[in-house]
């Protein structure tokens, strides 16, 4: 399963909705079949810390280079 694309409203954040809503994802993903996830995300966000406590792990960085 891919994730991406997950957001929160400012008067929601900080109480874990986030975190829920990707288990929620997860979880239906594996009722389908998927034996896998990958979630990409910008390093260091609070979706990043969101997907580390359900178990994602960093596995690459992917710097953007910027034209002149």
């Amino acid at each position: 399963a891919l994730m991406w694309s997950g957001a929160v409203l400012p008067a929601f954040r900080r109480r874990g909705v986030h975190q829920a809503l990707l288990a929620a994802r997860l979880a239906l993903a594996h009722e389908r079949g998927a034996t896998a996830a990958a979630f990409k995300t910008t390093a260091g966000s609070p979706a990043e810390h969101s997907a580390a406590k359900l178990g994602f792990a960093r596995t690459g960085l992917r710097r953007r280079v910027h034209g002149r």
